[in-house]
């Protein structure tokens, strides 16, 4: 009985120091929007997770709009994110938000400028094939929802 005790007691101790919870774990892959306006590219870059955003123009090609990091920073989740402004030779950093978070829910609270006010990522309850992200420009404005779908 001891034993148990003591390896239980080391596989939540080890699973503790992990940097990323286990729900950021299922953003990492392709996700395509519901309407096919464009699609997020996730993927975990040692202790963080790096993820781009494109757009699809009207003649179908897709062009990068922002880029993403998501990383524990002392017990605190941060999300920030990073508009560009691209043109066909160089990337240009437009504008960089980052976003406060708790322990383990993906609400992020941004707290230096006031646009967007929060940003959730809430996962299927029965399956981690489909993400809404919930963008909040207010307080109390209702929210911006985002329908996403994993393609692999």
């Amino acid at each position: 009985m001891k034993y148990c005790i003591f390896i239980l007691s080391i596989f939540f101790t080890l699973s503790a120091w992990s940097q990323l919870p286990r729900k950021t774990n299922s953003l990492i892959g392709t996700w395509e929007f519901k309407n096919g306006s464009g699609f997020e590219v996730w993927s975990k870059e040692g202790t963080r997770l790096i993820g781009y955003e494109y757009r699809l123009n009207k003649i179908g090609d897709s062009i990068k709009v922002a880029k993403m990091m998501l990383e524990k920073v002392n017990k605190v989740l941060l999300y920030t994110f990073i508009t560009n402004l691209t043109t066909p030779d160089i990337d240009i950093q437009k504008e960089k938000v980052i976003f406060v978070g708790g322990k383990r829910k993906m609400k992020f609270y941004n707290r230096l400028s006031s646009i967007p006010y929060r940003i959730d990522y809430v996962f299927s309850f029965f399956s981690r094939e489909k993400l809404k992200i919930r963008m909040y420009y207010g307080q109390d404005d209702k929210p911006v929802k985002l329908i996403l779908k994993k393609v692999n």
